[in-house]
């Protein structure tokens, strides 16, 4: 998957959830009236947004600065092998370059939280979100452009491909990953009386049966990083339900029956 397509929102699904969501959107609209007085390039707010280098398992890394935006993201500074290191880093300077708002924006915020999460096993995960509005009807809140990377050839790692089939094991796949938020769905569309309730509007993502459905989930993207507890894992959603689209963590042995066994999911479950 391109950085482009893991950037697109999933498509469609404007039906009813598009105004049992307005609750989410009204969240949204809070955080950018809290954070309107920010400039464009925003300092990011990890924990390592100090310059110093951090070695781990052989791999170093610490943040750069993203050109004249203030912002701050992890690159390499230190592998084995000198052409996987310079690989990565264009890549993520291919995501970095897209940062910031254009100048002349208005009112404009830009921030970029970002992490190293995992540094091990010749896996460099990255978690990255930003938030921003640079003009336009709303902001954007929660843009996951998290990134994962093998070290042992350099590629950028896409979430289907931490699998041995995905097409076939989809669903059960993401009732693994989202096993509470699935239970959740299945028992309210159970309830009798469902559709008048949704129907009389005001409900919250919680109380909507369709969000975090298998069909639902199966039809999304998802954005993901490796960390010590477990896979990351967040949906990819259209700004009107962006709200809705909770981060989980699954520890990676739950998806050991799945793991593609050349990948690096199963190298992070092989003792």
């Amino acid at each position: 998957m391109t950085l482009d397509g893991r950037a697109t929102a999933m498509a469609g699904y404007y039906t009813r959830s598009t105004y049992r969501a307005l609750g989410c959107y009204a969240t949204a609209l809070l955080f950018c009236l809290a954070t309107a007085l920010w400039t464009c390039g925003a300092e990011d707010i990890s924990e390592e947004s100090a310059s110093r280098e951090i070695i781990s398992n052989g791999i170093g890394y610490s943040k750069a600065s993203v050109g004249k935006t203030g912002i701050r993201f992890p690159k390499l500074t230190r592998y084995q092998n000198q052409r996987i290191l310079q690989q990565v880093n264009q890549e993520i300077d291919k995501l970095t370059n897209t940062m910031g708002c254009e100048q002349g924006a208005v009112e404009s915020t830009y921030e970029v939280r970002s992490l190293v999460t995992y540094a091990e096993k010749d896996i460099f995960s990255i978690y990255a979100s930003a938030s921003y509005y640079c003009g336009g009807s709303y902001p954007t809140n929660d843009n996951n452009m998290s990134l994962t990377f093998d070290l042992k050839t350099g590629e950028m790692v896409s979430f289907p491909s931490l699998f041995r089939d995905y097409k076939a094991d989809k669903k059960a796949i993401l009732r693994v990953i989202f096993a509470k938020q699935v239970e959740r769905a299945e028992k309210l569309a159970d309830e009798p009386g469902k559709d008048a309730k949704l129907d009389a509007g005001n409900n919250s993502c919680e109380d909507d049966p369709d969000i975090f459905s298998l069909e639902h989930l199966a039809s999304s993207e998802f954005a993901f990083n490796f960390t010590k507890g477990g896979l990351q894992v967040q949906p990819v959603w259209p700004h009107v339900i962006e709200a809705c689209a909770e981060k989980v963590t699954v520890p990676f042995p739950a998806l050991h029956k799945f793991a593609e066994p050349k990948g690096i999911l199963a190298r992070v479950i092989a003792p």
